[in-house]
């Protein structure tokens, strides 16, 4: 017995964190920021090696902090870290996966440093760079030695310029597959370069940049992903794409002075496109959204120009519609439709196309309105969630009427912003069930001869009677039909 309390004691004693092999180590410190994964180094050989090999670096804002210009002590020797650790890994060979740098207050000095610190990475197989610039109107020039990189798969830069790389390397980041640009400086040309010298890219990102008046996109076969993002004072034209394997699109250009010419070739592959314009009419919606047979995944946002609009999509699984002011009518037939989200101001009517036979089962619905008057959604049978954010409603009767003939809930959720008006009467329509008058004499009977129990769920549990907070749920059990 001795003998194994002896054991157990020295078990007791081992670092089993210690002995993982090097690349779970280098995980773990991977999410922690740089002065926290540093202090790792002094727990064991094991963590010492780990901090000093790994391959990814990650200098953010909790390195270069506030007082980098305020304070020239501590910036220089936050200089002379990053400097020490990235020649260290030129002298020693070490492989750099990941750079990043979140800088909130540049300067030259500061730029002059980056541009070693990338230069290094590059030389040392660098896959993923990623350039924050946090300082308001300062922007860091992009060296060419990052469009002449034939091992970066991944750059994302934030408040950055790119300029035409110099000529004699046709294979310019020829590795390239994700490209984010956000509030980046360049122009058509670059553009141009980047798809002719990057076969294997399938996703850009373009947000807010600055110094171009189209996007031309074409010849990427592996591209699956765009989103691009214009603000109103661009001087933008034209959004011109032909990529037949595209799968998702995001567009989002709102403000008065932003035009939405928009070609996107059909695809067969589109899944997931999200638009945002308050530009695009009725018509080039209808347009554009015929090029996609096979999406399954539409949200429209703050588009003030669309009024009618008709939706036809077999495969449409998620549809979201969110403040369109002057929309009066959404015509849906879309069979497998099984998340329906709205939020918006004014009274639209949603209704189905579909055949009366056609059965819609749902999974989610969320309805955010205001100042409606009535209801009419596609005929849905089984529905397993339903959640409604009310702010005020002309009728509560026409409302709870014509949610309940639509669709049968299994869960239902209602939040009121304003008070617990509502909430109260959909409790006393729902208990007030027993025996309905309603229709008792017609052959289609609406939706309370076919509630069978209520349970009303608060933040204290379940209760029968009465709601207690503004956010209130309600289960439902409902008879066969």
């Amino acid at each position: 017995m001795k003998r194994r309390g002896l054991i157990d004691r020295s078990i007791d004693t081992i670092d089993w964190m210690s002995e993982l092999p090097d690349h779970i180590l280098h995980r773990v410190l991977s999410f922690l920021p740089t002065e926290e994964a540093a202090r790792t180094s002094v727990l064991s050989k094991s963590w010492q090696r780990a901090w000093s090999t790994r391959s990814i670096l990650n200098f953010d804002e909790t390195f270069f902090g506030a007082e980098l210009n305020a304070d020239e002590d501590y910036q220089k020797k936050s200089l002379n870290f990053v400097d020490e650790s990235l020649i260290r890994y030129r002298e020693c060979k070490l492989r750099i996966q990941k750079l990043r740098l979140q800088i909130p207050n540049l300067d030259w000095n500061l730029a002059f440093h980056i541009d070693r610190w990338i230069g290094i990475a590059v030389e040392n197989g660098l896959e993923e760079l990623d350039i924050c610039i946090e300082t308001p109107s300062v922007y860091y020039r992009m060296p060419q030695t990052v469009l002449a990189s034939k091992s970066i798969t991944v750059l994302s830069l934030k408040s950055c310029v790119l300029e035409q790389p110099l000529p004699g390397n046709s294979r310019r980041l020829c590795s390239l597959q994700k490209l984010y640009l956000f509030d980046v400086r360049l122009d058509e040309q670059i553009i141009q370069t980047l798809i002719s010298t990057c076969p294997l890219i399938e996703s850009i990102d373009l947000i807010f940049c600055l110094g171009l008046n189209k996007y031309q996109i074409s010849g990427l076969h592996k591209l699956k992903e765009i989103s691009i993002f214009l603000f109103k004072e661009s001087g933008f034209e034209m959004v011109d794409i032909d990529v037949p394997s595209l799968e998702k699109f995001v567009y989002v250009a709102t403000g008065a002075n932003v035009p939405c010419t928009v070609n996107v070739a059909a695809t067969p592959n589109m899944k997931k496109l999200h638009l945002s314009c308050d530009r695009i009419t009725d018509e080039s919606f209808q347009e554009l959204i015929s090029k996609f047979p096979n999406l399954e995944s539409l949200s429209i946002g703050c588009c003030h120009m669309l009024e009618r609009i008709k939706i036809s999509s077999p495969r449409l699984k998620r549809f979201a519609l969110v403040h369109c002011d002057k929309l009066v009518e959404v015509k849906i037939d879309a069979s497998n439709l099984e998340s329906c989200y709205y939020s918006g101001n004014p009274e639209p009517v949603l209704s189905s196309s579909a055949a009366a036979g056609d059965r819609w089962i749902a999974k989610r619905i969320h309805l955010e309105w205001r100042n409606l008057g009535g209801l009419l959604v596609p005929p849905v049978h089984e529905v397993e969630k339903v959640e409604l954010d009310v702010q005020s409603l002309s009728s509560y009767s026409a409302f709870v009427d014509g949610l309940l003939w639509s669709c049968h809930p299994r869960f239902l959720h209602v939040q009121s912003q304003c008070n617990n008006e509502f909430i109260e009467f959909l409790r006393e329509t729902l208990m007030d069930r027993e025996h309905p008058q309603c229709c008792s004499s017609e052959h289609i009977k609406c939706w309370r001869h076919y509630l069978k129990d209520v349970k009303i769920e608060s933040f204290g549990g379940i209760e029968d009677e009465k709601p207690i907070h503004s956010q209130t749920s309600f289960r439902l059990k409902w008879r066969s039909h």
